[in-house]
């Protein structure tokens, strides 16, 4: 598409619609469920809040431009890519942000912290500690009763 049909179509796409709510919300649930699969998947535990909480807005973010590259492309949508979708797909992934800030700071700082010393070991003394505790976990779980 040529530049001058963009601004004419960028007449007609106005910065609130019903898209935009959809953009929002996408970005919005896309970043709260990265973030949570980052809080519970094991490549991650004990990273610090704010890295998973950066890896949940890049995935949500990268989610956004690709819908509207594949906009552009008529990949698989017959949609017409439109900045101002992104720029509601960043309000979202943002929006996400300050939910889970709040979240970390004012409801999960002690799940988080147990999460972090169940399964890192931190505080411990020795890495053959948490070997044996992952023993014992694994011996008591595989007995079963008669």
């Amino acid at each position: 598409r040529h530049v001058a049909e963009m601004v004419a179509d960028d007449a007609a796409d106005p910065w609130f619609a019903e898209d935009k709510i959809e953009h929002f919300f996408a970005c919005f649930f896309i970043a709260l469920i990265s973030y949570q699969v980052t809080i519970h998947h094991s490549l991650f535990i004990g990273c610090q809040g704010y890295i998973r909480a950066v890896i949940a807005f890049s995935i949500s973010i990268c989610v956004g431009a690709l819908k509207e590259l594949a906009d552009y492309t008529q990949w698989f949508f017959d949609g017409d890519a439109s900045y101002k979708d992104f720029v509601w797909d960043v309000f979202g992934a943002l929006a996400a942000m300050v939910v889970i800030v709040v979240l970390e700071r004012y409801h999960w700082p002690e799940k988080s912290r147990a999460l972090a010393q169940n399964w890192c070991g931190i505080g411990r003394t020795r890495a053959s500690e948490r070997e044996v505790d992952v023993e014992e976990h694994l011996s008591l779980n595989s007995t079963s009763p008669a």
